[in-house]
């Protein structure tokens, strides 16, 4: 049910938006240029995180900032709606786990979502069950590993 004030002007409820119609489904009356309001509510959504990041790299650590010995992620959890799905999903992650991350790239590729978890969980020193660096989250049925072009 969320809605959002840009520039002064309450928006449409952005599940709705997500869609492109007035409707939790398919089936609805078109919202007109659904794209560009999603895009600033997208631009609205980058602020938040550009503030965080901001934050984490005022605080100084004996290895760097939070940001440095850290990880940060922004992502959309669900495509565009209907049906939403969840491949090709951006995700940005910044922060460099203190320098178990690649930084200032972009990848490409079809993952399943346990293997940024993974890349990221192992970054940060999570293990699995055998005290190996993590590479076994999330269901039982998704491959297992991690994103090595994430991977320092």
């Amino acid at each position: 049910q969320t809605q959002y004030i840009i520039d002064g002007v309450k928006f449409e409820r952005y599940h709705h938006i997500s869609h492109r119609v007035r409707s939790d489904g398919d089936d609805g009356e078109a919202i007109p240029d659904a794209e560009e309001l999603h895009h600033k509510i997208d631009k609205k959504f980058a602020s938040y995180f550009k503030y965080l990041l901001d934050k984490l790299s005022s605080y100084t650590t004996p290895t760097g900032t939070l940001l440095d010995d850290g990880a940060s992620v922004w992502l959309n959890d669900l495509a565009d709606g209907p049906p939403h799905g969840s491949t090709n999903l951006p995700w940005v992650v910044a922060g460099g786990a203190g320098g178990a991350l690649k930084t200032g790239q972009y990848i490409r590729g079809n993952f399943t979502i346990n293997k940024i978890h993974n890349s990221i969980g192992a970054a940060l020193g999570l293990k699995n069950a055998a005290g190996q660096p993590l590479d076994d989250f999330g269901a039982a049925d998704y491959e297992k590993g991690r994103i090595d072009a994430m991977m320092v």
